[in-house]
This record gives C-alpha cells, structure tokens and sequence, in this order.
C-alpha cells in the first residue's frame, strides 16, 4: 500500500514535470512569434474587490490626497461575484494556470466569500498567493489559511515602527501596528508551509525605516522582504518622491543592507531581488517616479504569454499596469475566449517590439515602474538559451 507521504511526494514529481514541460511550450512559442499561445498564463492575479478599510498615503484609489484624480464613486463597489470567480476559476485551471494572486483595488478580506474563493482555488491545485494588508486578520481566519494551505501571504505594511504605520495610513492608529504585529507572530507559530512576504513601499515617509523593515521581517518570522519605491500619481501624490538628498540616504542605507545581506547576516530571509531595487534606486529620474526608465526598453516584453489581471470590474489587463489597455472583460466573455482574442494577440506583437511604440509605453505606463519587468527578464533569458 502506498502511504500518503509517498503518494504526496509521486504528485509534487507530476506537477514539477507537467510544469516544466509547460514552461518549455511557452517559451517557444515566445520565441518564434506564436501569437496564438497554445497556454493559458502561468501566473494571475485577480482584483477580487475594490473595496478597502485603508486610505494608505500613496494609493492610487484610497489615498487622502488624491483630489482631480480620485475614481468614480462606482469604482469603490466593484467586486466581482462569487460565480464569475468560480467559471474564471474553472478557465484557468483549463488553460494550466499554475499561480493565482488575489489582491484588489481593495482588501481581498473584505470580499463576503473569501474564504469560500481560497478553498475553492487550492481544490483545484492551483498555488494560491494572497497579498492583504492584514489589518482585518484574527486567529479564527489565520488557522483557515493554514488549513487551506494558502501558498503565499503578501502582508503590505509600509512601515517598521507603530508611529510610521499611523503615518503611512491616515485612518489608523498605532495600536493597530501592534495587532498586525501580534497576528504575525501568531501566524508564525502555526505555520505549516505559507511563504510570508513583507512587502514595503518606500516613499519620504518611510525610507529612514528601510533597516529596520528587515530586522521586523526577522522578528515576525517572515520568508521575504519585498521593497518598491512610491509610484505616484502625477499633480495628486507626487510629493511623496525622495529629493536628490533623501535618494542618496536610501542608496546609503541599502548598501548597508546589501552587505549584510550577501555576508548572511540575516539568516534565512530573503530580499526579494535587491540587485533590482538597488537599480531603481540608482536611477537619476528617481526624484520624478520613473524608475524603470533606464530599462524598459532593453528587454521584450513577454509577459502576454505567461501573465494576466483580472480588475474587480471584470476587464482582463494583459499586465499589472494595464488597465487602460484591458484586452476584454469576463462579465462579457469566457476568460479562455479573452486569451486567445485580437487584443491579447495585439499586446503580444507590441510587446515584443516596444522601442517601435512609444506612445503605447507612456499609456501603460512602463517607464515608471513595471511589475512584469523580471518575469520578461526572466523570459528573455530562457528564450536566449532556448536550442
């Protein structure tokens, strides 16, 4: 009789052979120009709601200082249905989707039925990432997590001390950190298997903090620590840039970091690619927000084969940032429909030519930061060592 062990251990061999061999198929068809992808995307996130109980400072929706470009007020009730998620659901595991994000223009934990949507995700194998701020967690919802067997909790925080946190999200108080705080550390003490991220965004608020943002990672026990500088939007919260001054501290201190980091100083966590976030920072257009300018058109685009968003109002972005360009809708479509239409094929032949589109990239907004830019690279690298 074979033992659970062994039959989980024969599951893991299939799943990382069927995955191999699907990557394999993707990235020829990358490179010789196959339009028409014969997979679905690898990796997915999906915008379950817009709702949110945070006005972090520099979102683009919810932030208090947002005035002229503030959504509508119907963009604050999107949320997609239960049943759309679960037909999309059914699409994607078609289609061998490996990867699933849910995040949002809001809290993924103040959709009604998210927990009935996390269940419903990993019974159909598929990895399942959650990023949330973390504000709305108890005991009660973190053991259904480990029950569940969510794969990845992104836990946004922004901030490394409880004064900071209040600073960074106006409608919070200190005392909140400390919960958020204790939460995590009871997270870490039933944890079976779940990869906790703590995911920073540095603006002039926050980045004296960027050393003790580590340490906090530590102390809660986390996997990772994801940085991004502020992305902000134009005349509405671009005065949370670093200056030239503030830049060259932040250089000083991840250079700290980075030292440490490469000699092990802390441990077993990781920095999720500091080689990146240090060239970000680097940038001489840091003070105006475009980060990735030194960059983006150095590597193709690639990313209309292995990725899609999906937004609370049911348009299908074909990139993290490409919401003005969606390539159909699901309340309209099959998803599966949607992969393979004209637009999806038309974002595939651009990306691939971008230098050749600029008016395109400036839409997008790709010279700022892109969100796909290390899934290209890393595309970019196994088609070059494709035989």
């Amino acid at each position: 009789m074979v033992s659970y062990l062994e039959s989980q251990l024969k599951l893991f061999k299939r799943n990382l052979a069927n995955e191999k061999n699907h990557a394999s198929i993707r990235i020829s068809e990358i490179k010789n120009r196959k339009f028409n992808a014969s997979l679905g995307p690898k990796y997915v996130v999906i915008d379950i709601t817009n709702k949110c109980n945070l006005n972090c400072i520099a979102c683009w929706t919810y932030s208090p200082m947002l005035n002229k470009k503030k959504p509508e007020e119907e963009w604050f009730r999107q949320q997609l249905p239960f049943e759309t998620i679960k037909q999309l659901v059914e699409d994607l595991k078609e289609l061998k989707t490996e990867e699933i994000r849910l995040t949002g223009g809001g809290e993924p934990f103040i959709h009604p039925q998210i927990m009935e949507i996390v269940k419903l995700i990993k019974s159909r194998g598929i990895r399942l990432d959650i990023t949330t701020n973390f504000s709305l967690m108890n005991k009660k919802k973190l053991d259904t997590l480990v029950e569940y067997g969510v794969d990845n909790l992104t836990v946004s925080l922004w901030a490394a001390t409880p004064k900071t946190y209040a600073k960074t999200h106006p409608n919070q108080t200190e005392e909140a950190f400390s919960r958020i705080k204790g939460n995590l550390m009871y997270f870490s003490t039933i944890n079976r298997k779940t990869k906790v991220v703590i995911a920073n965004v540095i603006s002039n608020l926050n980045y004296k903090e960027i050393e003790k943002m580590i340490e906090l990672a530590r102390e809660v026990k986390a996997s990772e620590v994801y940085l991004t500088m502020v992305d902000p939007i134009d005349g509405e919260t671009d005065s949370l840039l670093l200056n030239k001054k503030q830049q060259e501290e932040l250089k000083k201190s991840f250079a700290r970091i980075y030292e440490k980091y490469h000699k092990g100083h802390y441990g077993d966590l990781k920095i999720d690619n500091p080689d990146n976030f240090l060239r970000r920072i680097s940038n001489s257009t840091v003070t105006t927000g475009r980060y990735d300018s030194n960059i983006i058109y150095k590597v193709p685009c690639t990313v209309g084969w292995t990725f899609s968003r999906i937004m609370a109002n049911g348009d299908v972005a074909p990139c993290c940032r490409g919401v003005m360009v969606a390539t159909g809708n699901i309340n309209r479509q099959r998803f599966r429909d949607i992969w393979n239409g004209q637009k999806q094929k038309m974002f595939r032949q651009i990306g691939v030519n971008l230098k050749e589109h600029p008016g395109f990239v400036e839409k997008v907004g790709c010279l700022k930061t892109c969100d796909n830019l290390m899934e290209n690279k890393e595309n970019y690298e196994l088609v070059k060592n494709l035989d």
